[in-house]
């Protein structure tokens, strides 16, 4: 077949003599080096062309080979059998080819994008990784048969983000009394699950709880906030135990929360002389309502804060003591354990509770002096509270009045 020195279509006089001076090299052809360099404009020797051929050769056959084992990982990977798998407590697992080097198969965050999580909300509970083919691409990767196990972040929740975010909160200070009368308030909302339930549903309780709060100048208004506050613990519909229950709108569920509870801070810290606020916490919430606890704390220092992670949270003010917790473990021992284990705390108190919630009704007990009351809520009743048959429940919540010794009113609002 004669050979064609002719310039290509779309060919440049370049190209041309760079095809035809690697043809001479692979033997296509026989026109001499010293008339390849004429024909075709090469300026230097004949021999230095020669050398070019063969350079030119060697990076075309490079290219080749590379696009050669490229098409070869890529076949590869297109008969590797990928699988993803959801499993009944809401994990994935993941199977699939994965191009990495070893570094890169040892660092979870790489691991978890190749398999397209997104490491904000996927927390890596496992993985295995082992080489499948060792034809590199670009000299630096090599292929992986890479199996994982994952599991959502709480809320899909970046915590970085949301320290981040808590430096950058900006305190807010309000003017307090200097004068008091000497009275003791406690703001015990309980089981206000927010997200199936809306400021919009608590608006009567809102207004009643802030004309009582400004019916007196207290000396302290104690505010125990969390006990299942927010309905669920994540954006998948589970609870801080890893219960699926309904699934609510977390972004509106939180903005709910943070709208009922600054309206009671800002009134409590104008009508008082001393704000306290314990963190509770519940089984439906904990870890998300702990979160924004701790952003109102960074927004309102003047508060003395507990936003420990603690079940019991003990309050003392003159001879009152009260003891708050949620209530879903162990309540049938709280009376035993605070004689027993904290009477230094109840030593010279001459009125001692414990309020819990949980159980959407109240009742009240009495055990060695000490009144055990279960609180109730207002809170519209969820499937699992009718499956329990708590949907008959009182719809109310209380405020206790003490004054130095004892309880003095129950405010029902």
């Amino acid at each position: 077949m004669e050979y064609n020195f002719n310039r290509l279509q779309g060919e440049i006089p370049f190209q041309q003599l760079k095809r035809i001076s690697v043809d001479k090299v692979n033997g296509l052809h026989r026109m001499d080096w010293l008339d390849v360099k004429e024909k075709f404009g090469f300026e230097q020797s004949a021999e230095t062309l020669r050398r070019y051929a063969q350079a030119w050769k060697m990076d075309l056959d490079n290219s080749l080979e590379s696009k050669e084992k490229s098409s070869k990982n890529e076949e590869v990977i297109n008969k590797y059998r990928s699988t993803t798998e959801i499993m009944g407590d809401g994990s994935h697992k993941s199977d699939r080819l994965v191009e990495m080097n070893d570094e890169q198969s040892k660092n979870p965050d790489y691991v978890l994008k190749a398999h397209g999580f997104d490491k904000s909300e996927w927390e890596l509970v496992s993985a295995k990784n082992s080489i499948w083919n060792a034809n590199q691409t670009d000299g630096t990767k090599t292929l992986f048969s890479s199996k994982i196990s994952v599991k959502p972040k709480v809320n899909g929740f970046d915590v970085d983000r949301f320290l981040e975010k808590l430096e950058s909160i900006k305190p807010k200070y309000r003017k307090q009394l200097t004068n008091s009368t000497d009275r003791l308030l406690t703001l015990s909302f309980v089981d206000l699950h927010f997200g199936i339930n809306s400021c919009e549903d608590y608006q009567q309780k809102l207004d009643e709880t802030i004309e009582i709060i400004q019916s007196k100048q207290w000396d302290t208004i104690y505010i125990p906030l969390g006990n299942d506050a927010l309905h669920n613990n994540d954006h998948t519909g589970k609870t801080a135990n890893g219960t699926q229950i309904e699934t609510v709108d977390m972004d509106y569920a939180t903005e709910e929360f943070y709208k009922f509870y600054t309206i009671l801070i800002e009134e409590s810290l104008d009508n008082s002389t001393n704000v306290v606020a314990d963190y509770i916490p519940g089984n439906h919430d904990a870890d998300i309502t702990w979160m924004m606890v701790k952003m109102l704390a960074k927004m309102y220092p003047q508060i003395k804060w507990n936003t420990s992670m603690d079940a019991k949270k003990m309050f003392k003010w003159k001879n009152i003591f009260l003891v708050n917790l949620h209530g879903e473990k162990g309540i049938n021992r709280v009376a035993k354990t605070l004689i027993t284990e904290y009477r230094d705390y109840m030593v010279d108190a001459k009125t001692t509770e414990i309020h819990s919630g949980h159980l959407h009704s109240e009742k009240v007990k009495d055990e060695f002096g000490i009144l055990v009351r279960t609180l109730p809520t207002s809170a519209k009743t969820d499937g699992w509270h009718k499956n329990m048959s708590f949907e008959g429940a009182n719809k109310t919540s209380q405020l206790f009045e003490y004054d130095c010794d004892k309880l003095k009113v129950i405010h029902y609002v």
